[in-house]
């Protein structure tokens, strides 16, 4: 055998084993996927409730998904707002418009345990009127809320989120329900 034969064989075999990368970290998080998924819809419906001293304000919205797939609905109304206040003799009002609504994200997933453990992420926005000597005036507030996975038994609603505000007096609830459907 030639030198250079042999010389080429010497370094294209290696001497040492190869080292193996060190195993990647294992993450368990929710994510939406076909994978196990069955072959059910699942109806989430979130109610939003804001309440002032002697007013309360409810938002609905109700959306159907496959199993372990993301669904997202958005329903919501732009509210006119006076900038300026009409008058006799002057020019119209100045109006300007405002959004409020409900917008929700949402991945329900069924167990094999028949519960369902939904991630969902949520905003709303809201206005009342609040009394402010002999007129009213708007008072907007607004809220969100994101979780990566909520556990819940079929048709029975759950309270996901409470706050309250000491300022205006206004207090929210955040109701979700996840029903698997026939």
């Amino acid at each position: 055998m030639s030198v250079l034969l042999a010389f080429s064989l010497l370094l294209a075999t290696p001497s040492t084993p190869a080292q193996e990368p060190p195993p990647a970290e294992v993450r368990h998080v929710l994510q939406p996927d076909s994978r196990g998924a069955s072959e059910r819809n699942v109806r989430v419906e979130v109610t939003v409730t804001v309440k002032a001293a002697d007013k309360a304000v409810s938002k609905s919205l109700s959306l159907v998904a496959a199993d372990n797939r993301m669904v997202q609905g958005r329903a919501g109304v732009q509210l006119p707002i006076l900038t300026s206040a009409p008058s006799a003799n002057g020019p119209a009002p100045g109006v300007t418009y405002r959004d409020v609504g409900l917008n929700v994200d949402a991945t329900p997933r069924i167990l094999p345990s028949g519960k369902i453990a939904v991630s969902v992420k949520l905003n709303f926005s809201n206005v009342l009127a609040v009394q402010s000597g002999n007129t009213e005036r708007p008072s907007f507030g607004s809220g969100s809320h994101e979780s990566n996975a909520i556990m819940f038994d079929s048709g029975k609603p759950l309270i996901v989120l409470e706050g309250g505000d000491p300022e205006t007096g206004r207090t929210y609830t955040v109701q979700v329900t996840a029903t698997i459907l026939k």
